[in-house]
């Protein structure tokens, strides 16, 4: 009975989780009455079924506080359904909707700027060049009408005038001093040499580089013709046709005038011409002797064939 009593005098209720403040032999009698509402609840466990057998395997339950025993479990720790993603915003080409438009209206402003740009400048440019088509063919008249009224210039002006001499194409020789004192006779457009009748033997000119023969009226000397020619080649050509066309007139009693054709000189600037002279009197290159090449006629012109 001693041991029983000593045995209920230190007993602990230990569900309470606290140790006893004092011993129980001075208050005996009375006991330990548990919190209703412990520091720390123990969950009220069950062993419910661990496995629902189906026919072809076990499943497991899956898992929830209350199938665990855990009745007193916070309303927060059992598995909500989650909540539905917010709709996702809607995308072209990568981009939202708002900066695709925007994107969009930016780039057609661009290329509509840049065709109406590129039409009102064609529009401009026809128009300018219509402007400027109309220009040359005025002042070409106008440069007529002062030529017609105006002496044409002789070599020496020419050459006076090189250094303010307009764009134009260069006459050329066949390269100084390397042509000069060299023999040339020039070809018609038969291939067959020019002569001043037929039957003879075609014109033949020696080239003479730094020289040129320059109108004097007191030897009565003057520039028969002033056309281009490309080369000294083409300006002795020139001077051997009108040579063989004047012979003949001569034979036909045609009144020409201005006598045979016995030199020819180029000037080898822009806009450089071609000289037909009737003489040889001076020569002259007017301080510039690199842009002169000359060219003297060596076949007798009294000779013919009654």
């Amino acid at each position: 009975m001693e041991d029983d009593s000593l045995s209920f005098r230190y007993r602990v209720n230990y569900s309470e989780n606290v140790a006893p403040k004092y011993p129980a032999g001075a208050h005996e009698g009375l006991e330990v009455v548990p919190s209703e509402s412990p520091l720390y609840p123990l969950p009220t466990h069950t062993f419910p079924p661990a496995h629902h057998v189906i026919d072809h395997g076990i499943e497991e339950e899956k898992w929830s506080p209350t199938s665990r025993g855990w009745t007193d479990a916070p309303a927060s720790a059992v598995t909500a359904p989650e909540e539905p993603k917010q709709a996702e915003k809607r995308r072209i080409l990568g981009l939202t909707v708002p900066v695709f438009w925007a994107l969009f209206v930016i780039l057609f402003v661009i290329l509509a700027a840049a065709l109406g740009g590129g039409i009102g400048g064609g529009l401009k440019a026809q128009q300018s060049q219509k402007l400027s088509s109309n220009t040359p063919s005025d002042s070409a008249n106008g440069a007529q009408t002062s030529a017609s009224t105006s002496p044409s210039p002789t070599s020496s002006q020419a050459g006076a005038a090189a250094t303010a001499a307009s764009s134009g194409p260069i006459p050329s020789d066949s390269g100084c001093p390397l042509i000069n004192g060299q023999t040339y006779t020039p070809y018609a457009v038969d291939g067959k040499p020019i002569a001043l009748q037929q039957g003879l033997e075609g014109q033949q000119f020696r080239q003479q580089c730094y020289t040129n023969y320059v109108s004097s009226p007191t030897t009565q000397t003057h520039d028969i013709l002033r056309i281009y020619m490309p080369t000294l080649e083409n300006c002795m050509m020139a001077c051997a046709e009108y040579n063989s066309a004047y012979h003949a007139n001569l034979a036909n009693n045609t009144g020409v005038g201005g006598g045979y054709c016995v030199a020819v000189t180029i000037v080898k600037v822009d806009a450089g011409f071609c000289y037909l002279k009737n003489g040889t009197t001076t020569n002259d290159t007017m301080g510039h002797p690199d842009i002169y090449s000359s060219a003297v006629l060596l076949t007798d012109l009294n000779e013919s064939i009654s």
